[in-house]
């Protein structure tokens, strides 16, 4: 979900857009196996040990510096809040943040 953006060195137009991203408030980010349903629905929203396999699957992975564009599902979390590159201690604060919570707790209903 996130890397780092390269630096803003140059011109650029007005009204140009740098990047296009998405910001989801429908997931926790420690929530690695989500799915929905044909209707968008969240089939599973909870974060639980089967987040944690994941996390572990990936643990200690690290971004190829050769390849800044490389992501890695497990990397939701750095020092500063946000991805950066590695699996590691920041990522695993975080799935412990959420664990147990299910995201379907504090959504409305449609």
């Amino acid at each position: 979900m996130g890397y780092l953006l390269p630096t803003l060195n140059g011109t650029y137009e007005n009204q140009v857009p740098y990047e296009f991203l998405q910001l989801r408030f429908d997931v926790y980010p420690g929530n690695l196996n989500f799915s929905l349903d044909s209707d968008g629905k969240i089939l599973d929203g909870k974060v639980d040990l089967e987040d944690y396999a994941r996390l572990m699957q990936y643990w200690g992975w690290q971004r190829n510096p050769e390849n800044p564009e490389e992501r890695c599902l497990a990397d939701i979390s750095g020092p500063q809040g946000v991805p950066d590159g590695k699996v590691d201690m920041w990522d695993l604060a975080l799935f412990m943040r959420d664990y147990l919570k299910d995201i379907r707790d504090i959504m409305p209903a449609k």
